[in-house]
This record gives C-alpha cells, structure tokens and sequence, in this order.
C-alpha cells in the first residue's frame, strides 16, 4: 500500500517548490530547504538544525519537515505532523499552512486504506480536500497553496473515490501562466503534471513528450527522477 502511495509523497512536497527567481531571505532559504528535504537521511538532519534554533517561522518549518516524515512513513510520523501541522495553521491562518494541514489529513486517510477501516479513510481524504479548496478559494493566487493541491488532486484521484483531474487542470493551467517567472525545478514539476494528465487522457505521444522535458529541465530533481520513473514505465 506504501509503494502505491510513494509518487504522491514526492509530488506533494516537490509540489511546494516556489523557487522564483531572485534572491531570498534566510528564513527563505530555509524554508526552501525544508521543502526540498525529500529523504529521511536530510529531513532529519534538517530537523535538527531547526530544532536547535529559532527561527521566525520555527513551526511552519517543523510542519514541513515532519509533513516530509510522514510521507515516508505516514505511520510513524502521523503524531508529529499533525502537532505541527496544526500548530502552523493556529500560528498563521494562511492558505500555505492550510494546504500542508490538508496534506497531512489525507495522509491519515492513507493509514486507515492501510487498515481496512474505508469509511475513515473516505472521511480524512474528504476533510482533506475541503482543507485545500477553502484555502485555495481564500487566496487564489497563492501559488504554494495551487501546486499542493495539483499534485494531491493527481494523485489521489488515480485510488479513491473522489476523481479531481478538474481541480488539477485548472491549477496546471493557472500556474503556467507564470512559468517564466519560475525556476527549472518548478518547470520541471508543471510538466510532469501536465505528463500525468495527458496519460490520464490516453494521450500518450503527448505524455511523452511533456515527461521528457520535465526530465531534461531538472534531471535530478524530485520531478525530474519521477518523470523518469513514467518513461521507464512506459517502455516496458
């Protein structure tokens, strides 16, 4: 069950990648940090660090970071995230500590699949859906907030009931409008959606074509490697 889970923990974190051009503020700089530590092995040295500090933001960075745990093993780090996780949103009731709220919920959700009970995992991906949407409609041009919910609308769509391929077109279609503006990383993850929902289209010359791009733009990047993943999939 964890394997089938493990593309929507890469693309839920990579989905936060807001790496604009220009310079950044250290909290900045950790933040993005934070976001990138995609393995156990740099989120827990990552943990550390910010444990021992205090930064600013110190709760919106422990959420992150122990949002990024539990994505490997919702399990064991169910506790954690939702502490922070809720902790951030009480802090700042902005739509960026919403959505990572949200991920976290649908995360229990994937804990309940993996316990038989239906009804609660149906219940946590719902509350987690509404998480996202209310702050999606509450700050609509806050692109942190868009790319969570793309890639949990992606991925969660492909096992439970509730199919959001439209939710996910129409935040691909709005974040495209700035991809100039963004960094190849981020270019990278817009493709492998745009990928994603081509195969879901049965478009698959398209598919191609929008994966290898993401590959070539950040070829080590969590979207790059994911977009890998697709292709060999895709040969065999």
């Amino acid at each position: 069950m964890h394997d089938f889970y493990r593309p929507l923990r890469t693309a839920l974190v990579a989905a936060c990648l807001a790496l604009f051009a220009g310079s950044a503020s250290a909290d900045e700089g950790l933040l993005n940090k934070a976001l990138l530590a995609l393995d156990e092995e740099h989120a827990t040295a990552l943990l550390e660090q910010v444990e021992a500090g205090n930064a600013p933001q110190k709760t919106l960075f422990l959420g992150i970071l122990y949002h990024n745990l539990m994505v490997l093993d919702p399990a064991k780090h169910e506790a954690k995230a939702l502490q922070y996780a809720k902790a951030a949103a009480e802090e700042s009731a902005g739509a960026l500590t919403q959505v990572i709220l949200g991920s976290v919920t649908t995360l229990q959700g994937e804990i309940a699949v993996d316990k038989g009970d239906v009804v609660m995992a149906s219940a946590k991906i719902d509350e987690g859906f509404k998480l996202m949407d209310a702050a999606v409609k509450g700050d609509p041009d806050n692109r942190n907030a868009r790319m969570f919910r793309l890639a949990n609308a992606l991925e969660v769509s492909k096992r439970s009931p509730f199919p959001r391929y439209d939710i996910a077109q129409t935040d691909l279609d709005y974040l495209e409008t700035f991809n100039e503006s963004y960094s190849p990383g981020m270019r990278s993850f817009l493709q492998l959606c745009a990928g994603r929902l081509a195969l879901h289209h049965n478009r698959v010359d398209d598919a191609i074509g929008l994966l290898e791009k993401a590959l070539r733009l950040a070829p080590q990047s969590a979207s790059g490697r994911r977009a890998q993943q697709f292709l060999d999939e895709l040969e065999e």
